[in-house]
Protein backbone atom coordinates (compact mmCIF):
# COMPACT_ATOMS: atom_id res chain seq x y z
CA UNK A 1 0.00 0.00 0.00
CA UNK A 2 1.47 3.53 -0.97
CA UNK A 3 1.62 6.65 1.34
CA UNK A 4 -1.15 7.88 -1.25
CA UNK A 5 -3.18 5.19 -0.69
CA UNK A 6 -2.75 5.65 3.08
CA UNK A 7 -3.55 9.41 2.53
CA UNK A 8 -6.85 8.55 1.11
CA UNK A 9 -7.92 6.25 3.90
CA UNK A 10 -7.32 9.01 6.45
CA UNK A 11 -9.61 11.33 4.67
CA UNK A 12 -12.25 8.72 4.71
CA UNK A 13 -11.87 7.63 7.97
CA UNK A 14 -11.71 11.72 9.06
CA UNK A 15 -15.39 11.80 6.94
CA UNK A 16 -16.77 8.82 8.71
CA UNK A 17 -15.51 10.21 12.05
CA UNK A 18 -17.35 13.17 11.44
CA UNK A 19 -20.82 11.50 10.82
CA UNK A 20 -21.01 10.13 13.83
CA UNK A 21 -20.78 13.42 15.73
CA UNK A 22 -23.95 14.63 17.53
CA UNK A 23 -22.59 18.06 18.28
CA UNK A 24 -22.74 19.83 15.14
CA UNK A 25 -20.19 22.55 15.44
CA UNK A 26 -17.98 19.41 15.90
CA UNK A 27 -19.38 17.61 13.04
CA UNK A 28 -18.66 20.54 10.80
CA UNK A 29 -14.99 20.96 11.98
CA UNK A 30 -14.25 17.91 11.51
CA UNK A 31 -15.68 17.31 8.70
CA UNK A 32 -13.98 20.14 7.08
CA UNK A 33 -10.85 18.81 7.59
CA UNK A 34 -12.05 15.70 5.88
CA UNK A 35 -12.73 17.50 3.20
CA UNK A 36 -9.53 19.35 2.95
CA UNK A 37 -7.95 15.78 3.21
CA UNK A 38 -9.50 14.97 0.24
CA UNK A 39 -9.19 18.38 -1.81
CA UNK A 40 -5.37 17.50 -1.30
CA UNK A 41 -5.70 14.26 -2.10
CA UNK A 42 -7.41 14.78 -5.35
CA UNK A 43 -5.18 17.03 -6.27
CA UNK A 44 -2.56 14.48 -5.87
CA UNK A 45 -4.27 11.82 -7.89
CA UNK A 46 -5.17 14.45 -10.32
CA UNK A 47 -8.55 13.54 -10.07
CA UNK A 48 -10.39 17.20 -10.53
CA UNK A 49 -13.81 16.06 -9.95
CA UNK A 50 -12.78 14.94 -6.53
CA UNK A 51 -10.73 18.40 -5.70
CA UNK A 52 -13.94 20.32 -6.84
CA UNK A 53 -16.66 18.53 -5.05
CA UNK A 54 -14.89 18.26 -1.43
CA UNK A 55 -13.38 21.50 -2.07
CA UNK A 56 -17.17 22.81 -2.47
CA UNK A 57 -18.10 20.38 1.02
CA UNK A 58 -14.77 22.57 3.00
CA UNK A 59 -16.46 25.87 2.20
CA UNK A 60 -20.21 24.49 2.84
CA UNK A 61 -18.81 24.04 6.20
CA UNK A 62 -16.68 27.01 6.45
CA UNK A 63 -20.07 29.22 5.45
CA UNK A 64 -22.12 27.18 8.69
CA UNK A 65 -19.63 27.27 11.20
CA UNK A 66 -19.12 31.25 9.99
CA UNK A 67 -22.89 31.70 10.63
CA UNK A 68 -22.66 29.52 14.30
CA UNK A 69 -20.75 32.22 14.97
CA UNK A 70 -22.03 35.32 14.02
CA UNK A 71 -24.97 35.62 15.74
CA UNK A 72 -24.86 36.17 19.65
CA UNK A 73 -27.27 33.44 21.48
CA UNK A 74 -29.75 34.72 24.23
CA UNK A 75 -29.47 32.15 27.27
CA UNK A 76 -31.87 32.54 30.11
CA UNK A 77 -33.24 30.52 32.97
CA UNK A 78 -37.42 28.85 33.37
CA UNK A 79 -37.71 27.34 37.13
CA UNK A 80 -39.11 24.20 37.05
CA UNK A 81 -42.63 23.14 38.97
CA UNK A 82 -41.88 21.40 42.19
CA UNK A 83 -43.95 18.55 40.50
CA UNK A 84 -42.75 17.19 37.35
CA UNK A 85 -44.87 18.41 34.18
CA UNK A 86 -45.91 16.19 31.78
CA UNK A 87 -43.12 18.19 29.28
CA UNK A 88 -40.41 17.21 32.29
CA UNK A 89 -41.06 13.19 32.21
CA UNK A 90 -41.29 13.14 28.33
CA UNK A 91 -37.99 15.36 27.69
CA UNK A 92 -36.37 12.34 30.89
CA UNK A 93 -37.86 9.95 28.90
CA UNK A 94 -36.43 10.60 25.69
CA UNK A 95 -32.58 11.21 26.36
CA UNK A 96 -32.64 8.37 29.11
CA UNK A 97 -29.60 6.58 27.56
CA UNK A 98 -27.67 9.79 27.31
CA UNK A 99 -28.69 10.98 31.32
CA UNK A 100 -27.58 7.45 32.44
CA UNK A 101 -24.08 7.82 30.63
CA UNK A 102 -23.27 11.07 32.24
CA UNK A 103 -25.04 11.06 35.45
CA UNK A 104 -25.42 7.00 36.29
CA UNK A 105 -26.63 7.93 40.11
CA UNK A 106 -29.56 10.28 39.19
CA UNK A 107 -32.61 8.56 39.74
CA UNK A 108 -35.97 10.72 38.89
CA UNK A 109 -38.35 8.54 41.00
CA UNK A 110 -36.46 9.15 44.21
CA UNK A 111 -36.62 12.85 44.15
CA UNK A 112 -39.85 13.94 46.17
CA UNK A 113 -39.82 18.25 45.29
CA UNK A 114 -37.94 18.66 42.36
CA UNK A 115 -35.98 22.21 42.80
CA UNK A 116 -34.11 22.91 39.13
CA UNK A 117 -34.22 24.59 36.17
CA UNK A 118 -34.61 24.58 32.36
CA UNK A 119 -31.68 26.30 30.81
CA UNK A 120 -32.72 27.96 27.37
CA UNK A 121 -30.97 28.73 24.67
CA UNK A 122 -32.64 31.24 22.19
CA UNK A 123 -35.46 30.04 24.23
CA UNK A 124 -35.43 26.24 23.30
CA UNK A 125 -34.53 24.06 26.45
CA UNK A 126 -31.59 22.80 26.03
CA UNK A 127 -30.65 21.92 29.46
CA UNK A 128 -32.08 20.72 32.57
CA UNK A 129 -30.37 21.23 35.73
CA UNK A 130 -31.83 19.69 39.26
CA UNK A 131 -29.90 20.46 42.39
CA UNK A 132 -30.89 19.77 46.21
CA UNK A 133 -30.63 22.96 48.64
CA UNK A 134 -28.86 22.68 51.76
CA UNK A 135 -27.71 24.86 54.45
CA UNK A 136 -26.68 28.62 54.35
CA UNK A 137 -27.32 28.33 50.12
CA UNK A 138 -25.13 25.27 49.47
CA UNK A 139 -26.62 23.37 46.51
CA UNK A 140 -25.74 19.74 45.99
CA UNK A 141 -25.99 19.30 42.31
CA UNK A 142 -28.15 15.62 41.09
CA UNK A 143 -28.54 16.84 37.27
CA UNK A 144 -26.41 18.73 34.95
CA UNK A 145 -27.35 17.91 31.41
CA UNK A 146 -27.71 19.74 28.05
CA UNK A 147 -28.85 17.68 24.64
CA UNK A 148 -26.45 16.36 22.20
CA UNK A 149 -26.59 18.96 19.51
CA UNK A 150 -25.54 21.30 22.40
CA UNK A 151 -22.80 19.71 24.29
CA UNK A 152 -20.51 22.24 24.20
CA UNK A 153 -19.56 23.89 27.45
CA UNK A 154 -21.31 27.09 26.38
CA UNK A 155 -24.41 26.31 28.63
CA UNK A 156 -22.63 25.33 31.54
CA UNK A 157 -20.15 28.15 30.89
CA UNK A 158 -23.68 30.70 30.95
CA UNK A 159 -25.15 29.09 33.53
CA UNK A 160 -21.81 28.63 36.43
CA UNK A 161 -20.40 32.26 35.15
CA UNK A 162 -22.35 35.15 33.33
CA UNK A 163 -25.50 33.77 34.27
CA UNK A 164 -24.34 32.90 37.96
CA UNK A 165 -26.45 36.38 39.04
CA UNK A 166 -29.72 34.28 38.98
CA UNK A 167 -28.38 31.83 40.77
CA UNK A 168 -27.36 33.98 42.88
CA UNK A 169 -30.54 35.49 43.04
CA UNK A 170 -32.67 31.89 43.57
CA UNK A 171 -30.55 31.63 46.70
CA UNK A 172 -27.60 29.75 45.56
CA UNK A 173 -24.01 30.66 46.87
CA UNK A 174 -21.95 27.77 46.49
CA UNK A 175 -22.42 24.43 43.77
CA UNK A 176 -21.09 20.58 44.91
CA UNK A 177 -20.75 18.46 42.34
CA UNK A 178 -19.38 14.55 42.42
CA UNK A 179 -17.00 13.48 39.32
CA UNK A 180 -17.51 10.26 39.12
CA UNK A 181 -16.06 9.66 36.15
CA UNK A 182 -12.51 11.20 34.99
CA UNK A 183 -14.66 12.66 31.84
CA UNK A 184 -17.27 14.02 34.64
CA UNK A 185 -14.22 15.59 36.61
CA UNK A 186 -12.51 17.00 33.63
CA UNK A 187 -15.49 18.90 32.62
CA UNK A 188 -16.32 20.04 36.41
CA UNK A 189 -12.31 21.25 36.61
CA UNK A 190 -12.43 23.16 33.18
CA UNK A 191 -15.57 25.49 34.25
CA UNK A 192 -13.84 26.28 37.76
CA UNK A 193 -15.21 23.18 40.50
CA UNK A 194 -11.96 22.43 42.63
CA UNK A 195 -12.02 19.11 45.73
CA UNK A 196 -13.36 20.28 48.12
CA UNK A 197 -13.03 17.76 50.67
CA UNK A 198 -14.26 13.95 51.07
CA UNK A 199 -15.72 12.26 49.50
CA UNK A 200 -12.25 12.84 47.04
CA UNK A 201 -14.86 13.31 44.16
CA UNK A 202 -16.65 16.03 45.83
CA UNK A 203 -15.83 19.27 44.15
CA UNK A 204 -17.45 22.74 44.76
CA UNK A 205 -17.53 26.18 42.94
CA UNK A 206 -17.96 28.85 44.69
CA UNK A 207 -20.44 31.75 43.15
CA UNK A 208 -19.35 35.39 42.96
CA UNK A 209 -22.57 38.25 42.81
CA UNK A 210 -21.40 40.47 40.22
Amino acid sequence: MSALDLFGYLGSAVVALSLSMTNIRRLRWINFAGALLFSSYGLLLGAWPVVALNGYIALIDLWHLARMRRPREYFSLLDLPSSPSPFLLQFLAHHRADIDAHFPGFDPGSIRVWNGLWVLRDALPVGLFVHEEGARGEWRVLLDYVVPAYQDLRNARWLFHEGAEELWARGARKLVAEGRSPAHRNYLEKLGFHPCGDPPDRLCLELRQS
